[in-house]
């Protein structure tokens, strides 16, 4: 009797013991496995963190170029106006650039050294003018614009011309492409 007594006490002291050390290796490995499953997490959140503010960076610098286009496209098309106009002294004074006016050209001091001459006819000044790109780089902001027209023989004809602002924003002169 003693014998029928003593091994299932033994048996219930090992399957207790035994219990009891499957219950901390899961409380073990549960702890672990949560633990890398929030470090997983927090390397995404700072991922994700990284991201915003590269978008946020993005998203500035587009509202700088959006606000510096709009004044790119003001300034082009006032220079275009004072052309049309044969303003041309006012464009030397507001913009602070020197040209010449011959026959019906203008001569940007600026491009004086070019290899090929370079001149803006001041006939498409006063033709409609559609946005066709903006460049800026670090030296220098161009902006695109297409211009429609006829020519003399009565055909619809398209010029390319481009502003070219300076490293401050400045004015620097009209061309065709």
């Amino acid at each position: 009797m003693k014998r029928s007594i003593l091994n299932p006490g033994i048996v219930l002291m090992v399957s207790f013991i035994s219990a009891c050390s499957d219950d901390k290796y899961d409380k073990k490995s549960l702890t672990l496995e949560y633990e890398t499953q929030i470090e997983k997490k927090n390397v995404e959140i700072n991922m994700l963190k990284d991201e915003l503010i590269l978008v946020n960076y993005e998203l500035e610098q587009e509202k700088k170029n959006r606000e510096k286009l709009q004044i790119f496209d003001h300034k082009a098309r006032n220079i275009m106006n004072y052309i049309a106009n044969n303003e041309f002294d006012k464009i030397r004074s507001d913009f602070d650039v020197e040209l010449e006016v011959i026959n019906g050209k203008i001569y940007f001091d600026e491009l004086a050294d070019a290899p090929i001459e370079q001149y803006f006819p001041t006939e498409l000044a006063g033709l409609p003018m559609y946005f066709s790109f903006y460049n800026p780089q670090n030296d220098f902001t161009e902006v695109g614009y297409f211009l429609y027209g006829y020519n003399q023989y009565g055909s619809e004809t398209k010029y390319d011309i481009h502003f070219r602002f300076g490293k401050k924003d400045e004015f620097i002169y009209v061309g065709t492409e």
